[in-house]
């Protein structure tokens, strides 16, 4: 009868993860995280077919597990429309250190340089079509705009300046301080006011 399992796919992606956040995505190779698991390199390979797969996994779960907090802020009422989303990225990052490091720090072609294996290109997709929805749905209510430029302005308020707030402390380890908040709060009601029309 085979042994079952100690460790999961979940498991296996939890460890890259913790590898990638601590010294960069390029980095990880199948035998360091097979050791940070204390399990034998096969192992992994028989769970991932390569470190590519791997990889892209990883980065899509950290990827997920930001944008469903995201959205699911965009969604709830407040005021100004919108600030509870903006401010989601700085209480994720102190609630999930490691994935909120690899979404801030990198980009998708840190982990994999070309494309993504085939299985996964449908989570990316859909992640992709989610957050563009998001944001052009916020530039049409919040900010009255439903042309590129309001979509680069909610794109700007909602995740650019929440990222460059949150990204200095990610790099050197340390949780973004209280007031990240209020600097993010007030940028945010700054930019996000309509230009006054012509007199």
């Amino acid at each position: 009868m085979p042994r079952p399992s100690t460790y999961s796919r979940a498991d296996v992606i939890a460890a890259t993860a913790s590898l990638a956040a601590a010294g960069g995505p390029a980095s990880v190779t199948m035998a360091s995280v097979a050791a940070r698991l204390g399990a034998p390199t096969g192992s992994i390979y028989h769970r991932f077919r390569s470190r590519e797969e791997l990889m892209a996994e990883t980065w899509l779960a950290a990827a997920e597990s930001f944008q469903a907090g995201f959205i699911a802020a965009l969604a709830e009422p407040s005021e100004p429309p919108g600030v509870r989303a903006a401010l989601h990225a700085i209480q994720w990052a102190r609630a999930h250190p490691t994935p909120a490091r690899l979404v801030v720090l990198y980009r998708r072609r840190d982990f994999v340089a070309g494309p993504l294996p085939q299985p996964l290109r449908p989570r990316a997709e859909l992640l992709g079509a989610d957050l563009e929805a998001a944001l052009s749905g916020f530039a049409a209510t919040a900010l009255g705009s439903t042309d590129p430029g309001g979509r680069q302005l909610a794109a700007f308020l909602l995740l650019d300046v929440p990222y460059a707030a949150v990204r200095r402390y990610l790099a050197v380890g340390m949780d973004p301080p209280p007031l990240v908040e209020g600097l993010v709060r007030r940028a945010f009601e700054a930019l996000a006011r309509p230009e006054p029309g012509p007199d």
